[in-house]
């Protein structure tokens, strides 16, 4: 039998050298990812779209630029932080409830800013990279889940499931949050990840993101909360508890924020007297909470909404209709804003000065006296650069004005019922499944905006409730029927609402 030698090195020549390690390449994105984030960016060029035709065919949109389209309500209330902090009295939003707003966005927005000169054009681009990253998370989870219950699934299925979860979120009816500078889309790109890396057992990675995202949003301790609930679910193994401290972290930051805020305004709970005061956000039971938010929306409450805010200077607010039962007390322009009206309503806000009176239905509130901050979603001594609205006495139709900024419409608190009933049944849907997670998660988030004064900002909440996007994507999967007509009329409810928000109107 030959045996085959190794060639002898010649004599006198020095060993060889180890090659080059190779290089460590950077992970490619895989299908779902890709797929993720094709959905997302010929959704942001629908909205595209959608903001041209309000700036070009509509009357609306006619008088005032393009990116002022995108730059309504709470906007103002974070560029005022990201330029000029919580105490300098400065800024087109400022006034003693600027500390309800946490500081994560406007950070961030700073940073930005930086580089991109233009506050406006920094918000939408954080908006567009973040909701990118959030979409690919989500993509992600959804396969996970999907994995988790099906595990004989093929790639198409999993992707079939992954797309249509991505495509609930963006057609969702307040999607158009997600493009504009406010939290929704920034939160998500924290939150998600987190809530993905936790599935996964990584808790040490899941902590320090959830620690960004509690600087965003407070519901960043709603993820927390169900995050916990997932690592007892987990029968944690000796390991996995060295690690749990980073859960912790989120607890940390915003912790850090209510230090702040004791040390400027000596209280430890000033966001959540800040949401009390500028609107009215307190505990209130769930049937009084559902009857006043149905007056708002079909009942006399909703007879002519708030009155315009004063131009700026000494402007005071005028107060709108109040109606019957439950109606919009006129806001003057300052004091702590006017009482409901009979059976609750949306009280008017603001600070110094007093109160208008309410009105009875098909009556005018008194105006507020002169002085003062102007009431709710408004600025200073300053106008919003939005609008310049002056008189905003409630009309008949329906619809009123906030702060000199839009108007208020039935239909949209009509929405907000819709929310909470879809909210509600999310909830039961998830204990059936004995989600425990993902029930505290989204328990915890229904309970508080189902037990507020009335009901306001829930469609946008739903953004964040991703166990419905997942689970109702794994259910739609194998129905395609379904999937078709849900998306049909979310994506309807989408467009009415997005082409809401850029004519300037109130669209939660």
């Amino acid at each position: 039998m030959a045996f085959q030698t190794s060639t002898p090195a010649p004599s006198g020549s020095a060993p060889a050298l180890p090659g080059p390690e190779p290089r460590r390449r950077l992970p490619r994105p895989r299908r779902v990812d890709l797929t993720a984030l094709g959905v997302w960016l010929v959704t942001r060029a629908a909205m595209l779209l959608l903001s041209l035709y309000s700036r070009y065919a509509t009357s609306s949109g006619a008088s005032e630029s393009w990116l002022g389209l995108f730059q309504h309500w709470d906007w103002y209330r974070y560029l005022t932080v990201a330029e000029y902090g919580y105490t300098s009295g400065k800024g087109p939003a400022y006034d003693e409830n600027i500390t309800a707003f946490l500081p994560g966005y406007p950070l961030t927005l700073r940073f930005v800013h930086l580089i991109v000169r233009d506050w406006a054009v920094s918000g939408l681009l954080i908006s567009l990279v973040a909701g990118g990253v959030a979409v690919v998370a989500l993509a992600r989870l959804t396969e996970f889940e999907y994995l988790r219950r099906h595990p004989e699934a093929t790639e198409e299925q999993t992707g079939r499931a992954a797309r249509t979860a991505v495509l609930l979120l963006v057609c969702a009816p307040a999607a158009v949050f997600l493009a504009v500078g406010y939290t929704e889309a920034l939160f998500l790109a924290f939150a998600v990840p987190a809530w993905l890396a936790a599935r996964r057992g990584q808790w040490v990675r899941a902590g320090i993101l959830l620690a960004f995202a509690c600087t965003i949003r407070i519901n960043g301790l709603f993820v927390l909360a169900g995050i916990g609930v997932m690592f007892l679910a987990s029968r944690p193994t000796r390991r996995d508890w060295v690690r749990s401290p980073a859960l912790l972290l989120p607890l940390a930051s915003a912790g850090a924020y209510a230090a702040y805020l004791k040390d400027i305004t000596g209280d430890w709970l000033e966001w959540l007297h800040a949401e009390k005061r500028g609107w009215s956000r307190s505990f209130t039971d769930p049937i009084s909470a559902w009857k006043t938010s149905w007056n708002n929306a079909f009942g006399s409450g909703f007879g002519g909404g708030l009155g315009a805010g004063g131009a700026g200077g000494n402007g005071g607010n005028t107060g709108g209709r109040s109606g019957g039962n439950g109606g919009f007390p006129g806001g003057g322009s300052g004091g702590q804003g006017g009482l409901p009206g009979n059976g609750g309503g949306f009280p008017g806000s603001g600070s110094g000065g007093t109160t208008g009176s309410s009105g009875t239905s098909g009556t005018t509130g008194s105006s507020g006296t002169s002085g003062g901050r102007q009431g709710f979603g408004g600025g200073s001594a300053q106008s919003i650069p939005q609008s310049s609205t002056g008189s905003g006495t409630g009309t008949g139709a329906g619809h009123g004005s906030l702060a000199g900024v839009g108007s208020f419409d039935a239909w949209a608190f009509r929405l907000e019922l819709l929310a909470v009933l879809v909210g509600v049944a999310t909830v039961l849907w998830l204990g059936w499944r004995r989600r425990w997670a993902e029930l505290t998660y989204v328990g915890i988030s229904v309970f508080t905006l189902a037990t507020s004064t009335y009901y306001q900002s829930i469609p946008r909440e739903m953004l964040l409730w991703w166990p419905l996007w997942v689970g109702a994507a794994i259910w739609l999967a194998a129905r395609r029927w379904a999937t078709v007509a849900v998306l049909s009329v979310s994506g309807a409810l989408m467009v009415g609402v997005t082409l809401l928000y850029f004519s300037g109107q109130w669209a939660g």
